[in-house]
């Protein structure tokens, strides 16, 4: 891949994206299965809940890297613009 010049964070937040993707996919038909099924609410909000503790976790993970690798300088405008929009 270094080769072929593809940058290797984009392709990481491509990856991360796609995994995003697929979660919500699982997710979605893990839940029509269980309204099939008949299966109680309890059980489906841990799965859930569970679930976004990973990507919260993961997602955390990903924004301390991102400042010990000093990325929050360049994005410090783009992000003053996006909170300042709500």
């Amino acid at each position: 891949m270094r080769g072929e010049n593809i940058d290797l964070q984009l392709m990481r937040e491509y990856r991360d994206a796609v995994d995003y993707l697929r979660t919500t996919m699982e997710t979605l038909q893990r839940l029509r299965k269980w309204q099939l099924g008949g299966s109680k609410n309890g059980e489906q909000l841990s799965v859930l809940a569970t679930d976004r503790i990973r990507r919260a976790s993961n997602l955390w993970l990903e924004v301390i890297a991102d400042r010990e690798a000093g990325q929050f300088a360049s994005a410090q405008s783009t992000l003053q613009g996006e909170l300042g929009r709500g």
